[in-house]
């Protein structure tokens, strides 16, 4: 089977019914613990526990791959903004930006943005997959976040 995409972008708006101040931090690699079930972060150095600083290195694992490597190139809490680079070695490198702003109401849109691109045929492989599945899963994000808020 051959695999074309090379390059996946794609973004989604969230709504979440709390403020930015209070929604932001759960963006963090350890914070998303509290909503994510299946997310169990590594910390490998960090300036902070909660691995929200610039600079900050951790693992993630997917069953049946290598650990994918995460860098915290921006996280600034006063303007809402965290930039994460992310590689799963041999496969994809990801560019994942979230910008949350205040809302009516209390409430918050946050933007969540990746830019994956495959690194070989078998990131292109996985590129195909994240296109058919990645969306979905981002928008679950709402609910998972909304149900600690």
């Amino acid at each position: 089977m051959s695999h074309d995409l090379q390059h996946f972008a794609h973004t989604e708006s969230l709504i979440l019914n709390a403020p930015p101040e209070r929604v932001f931090p759960l963006f963090g690699p350890m914070r998303e613990k509290e909503w994510a079930t299946d997310w169990d972060p590594t910390l490998r150095y960090s300036e902070t526990a909660l691995g929200d600083s610039v600079g900050t290195v951790f693992t993630s694992r997917h069953e049946g791959q290598p650990d994918t490597i995460w860098y915290v190139n921006r996280f600034d809490v006063a303007r809402f903004e965290a930039e994460y680079v992310r590689v799963t070695p041999g496969q994809t490198l990801a560019i994942v930006a979230i910008r949350c702003e205040a809302a009516d109401g209390g409430k918050t849109v946050a933007h969540v943005t990746y830019t994956f691109t495959a690194l070989s045929d078998t990131g292109a492989a996985a590129l195909d997959q994240i296109a058919a599945h990645h969306p979905d899963g981002v928008r679950g994000w709402e609910q998972a976040i909304n149900s600690i808020l």
